[in-house]
């Protein structure tokens, strides 16, 4: 874990700890996920999560994803880009070296 590295963010501690800790499938996570949080909310989860991979960039190799989504299905593809992001990051053993994510309540 980078140290004294907090990231504010519900959604990212959310799905984080879902994710790890395998309570719940990533069906179920999705829906509980795009029933609660807005496209935006997601957005900007995913905004903060792709800067902090960045700084990892040593150690590991992003694939393109974009930073914004339009359209028909923006919730689903904001969910899915999350999803793939935090499954490279579990694949790649790296998850440890976020900053920790916390929630604001």
């Amino acid at each position: 874990m980078a140290d004294d590295e907090l990231v504010v963010s519900d959604v990212l501690c959310f799905m984080r700890h879902n994710l790890v800790s395998c309570l719940v499938s990533s069906k179920v996570l999705k829906t509980v996920v795009t029933d609660f949080y807005s496209a935006d909310a997601l957005g900007t989860a995913k905004s903060m999560l792709i800067n902090d991979v960045g700084k990892l960039s040593s150690l590991i190799n992003l694939p393109h994803i974009p930073q914004r989504r339009d359209g028909d299905g923006r919730l689903a593809k904001e969910f899915d880009d999350l999803l793939s992001v935090f499954t490279l990051l579990d694949e790649q053993k790296v998850l440890d070296k976020l900053p920790l994510m916390v929630r604001t309540t």
